[in-house]
């Protein structure tokens, strides 16, 4: 919303809009809960630890409203072990979509190539799309029985389900079939990538992981130090200090972004380098002990092996056993 208002205008045109920090005091929780009592949908993706905590979880509202529907987007689903956990890569990265671009992140690890971090708002909107069409059936179903009903999406599941046409492509050189995939974007390579804390990068036994840290203000300084402690912090203030205001050639005052790719590029190069130094585990390890936020880029197979994809129902079973051996499943 910060960086082009015109986007947030798009996507929110034709609604009125109320602010409402319902976290800060009772009096504007209760103005909330005025305007959920005169309403037929509630559509929330807060975490549902924060929704439980101030009493506005699907539990509580529908008890009290039972003919409410209740729309919830989560990351990962509502049940298992990471069902609370971190929303961004889980629809990219973790449903399995991000792999069927493997040639783009090969060619990203070249100068100019592009860029393998995440494309925020793709699943957001097609996420979107998604709970928008489960409400409208929950509206039809409260239309002729008088009932609410839960109406849940996740983006992990959604993800699944919009990345298995691409599944069905395996077997050709995704260069050849979707161009696309491997396009040049030119400022926008992994070299140059301007969010160091939200790029992706490739172990030395080769897992590649996403960061999740599109926060460089919170961010940035806590993943250097991370990985090599107070050195590369030092570099990147003398770079801030030192890099040129202006364009050498023209004389024109370069922009925040053009001023600071010399910041970027020292970043994405030491990062990109200390993940290579470092297996899976002990970059996981590391990542876990300083608490920053990450996710794995997870090919197909991985994602159908991923237990949490089983546990929040992104995947189901057909026909007899449960053996991943000659297993017979679609998606939902």
């Amino acid at each position: 919303r910060g960086a082009d208002p015109r986007v947030y205008e798009h996507y929110n045109r034709g609604k009125e809009v109320t602010t409402i920090d319902f976290a800060s005091s009772q009096s504007e929780l209760s103005r909330l809960t005025e305007l959920i009592g005169v309403a037929h949908v509630i559509l929330t993706n807060l975490p549902m630890s924060t929704l439980k905590a101030s009493g506005l979880d699907k539990e509580t509202i529908t008890k009290q409203y039972p003919s409410m529907i209740y729309a919830l987007i989560t990351p990962r689903g509502m049940d298992g072990s990471e069902a609370n956990g971190h929303d961004l890569g889980a629809f990219w990265a973790e449903s399995g979509t991000a792999g069927q671009f493997w040639g783009n992140v090969e060619e990203s690890l070249k100068r100019g190539g592009s860029t393998a971090s995440l494309p925020l708002q793709m699943g957001e909107m097609i996420t979107g799309i998604s709970v928008v069409s489960s409400i409208a059936v929950s509206l039809f179903h409260l239309a002729r029985t008088g009932e609410g009903q839960v109406a849940h999406t996740s983006l992990r599941r959604v993800g699944v389900w919009s990345g298995s046409c691409l599944y069905a492509l395996l077997s050709y050189d995704m260069r050849t079939v979707l161009p696309i995939a491997v396009q040049e974007k030119d400022g926008y390579s992994r070299t140059k990538y301007p969010v160091p804390s939200g790029n992706c990068h490739r172990t030395k036994d080769g897992q590649w992981v996403v960061l999740l840290m599109i926060d460089t203000k919170k961010y940035l300084v806590p993943v250097l130090k991370a990985f090599g402690g107070i050195g590369p912090v030092l570099k990147v203030i003398g770079l801030k200090l030192t890099s040129p205001r202006k364009d050498p050639s023209t004389g024109e005052k370069l922009s925040v972004i053009e001023a600071a790719i010399p910041i970027f590029e020292f970043c994405n190069a030491f990062l990109a380098r200390e993940f290579g130094r470092r297996t899976f585990e002990e970059v996981k390890e590391l990542l876990n002990k300083h608490k920053l936020p990450f996710t794995t880029v997870n090919t197909p197979a991985g994602a159908a092996a991923y237990q949490q994809a089983w546990d929040s129902g992104s995947f189901y079973w057909g026909g007899g056993g449960r053996g991943v051996e000659g297993m017979k499943w679609g998606v939902s």
